[in-house]
């Protein structure tokens, strides 16, 4: 399992002295599930933004809850691995990225025979794999910055 937050970056912040991106609490958190059997699932935080999420999102199944822990252990319970071993990705605060305490406990509550592990290493390595497309949109993105730094010059 993993999670999508909302960090933000503006020049603003920038010149109010705070670091260059932050995680915004007032925006909706997405939680990813990618289970070994059966196919992968979308939570997000706040049922308000579902339509939003389901526009954005490649994957079909897409939910909206409260308390998205607890729909997340449901749903692993639901796949049979509710004695099973899940890796969480992002519980350790790592660039202020991390799940947030009470989805944890909700998802740990729902599922007291499971065991958690600690899975940022493999989800990090994972994410070091680009595609052509992820490629694409970080040279668009370059050029874009590029062009912005030019109109300020």
């Amino acid at each position: 399992m993993f999670h999508v937050i909302p960090i933000v970056s503006n020049w603003e912040r920038l010149k109010a002295g705070l670091p260059h991106f932050g995680f915004d609490t007032t925006k909706e958190i997405y939680l990813g599930v990618l289970p070994r059997k059966g196919e992968p699932f979308l939570i997000i935080s706040n049922e308000l933004y579902i339509h939003t999420a389901r526009r954005a999102s490649v994957l079909p199944d897409v939910t909206g809850s409260f308390t998205p822990g607890r729909l997340i252990g449901e749903r692993l319970n639901d796949l049979g691995l509710g004695k099973g071993r899940i890796g969480l990705a992002g519980v350790r605060n790592v660039g202020r990225a991390s799940m947030p305490y009470e989805h944890q406990k909700d998802l740990a509550a729902a599922m007291p025979e499971a065991t958690f592990d600690d899975a940022m290493e493999v989800m990090q390595a994972a994410r070091l794999i680009k595609s052509a497309e992820e490629i694409a949109w970080f040279e668009k993105g370059a050029d874009f910055t590029d062009r912005s730094v030019a109109a300020i010059e």
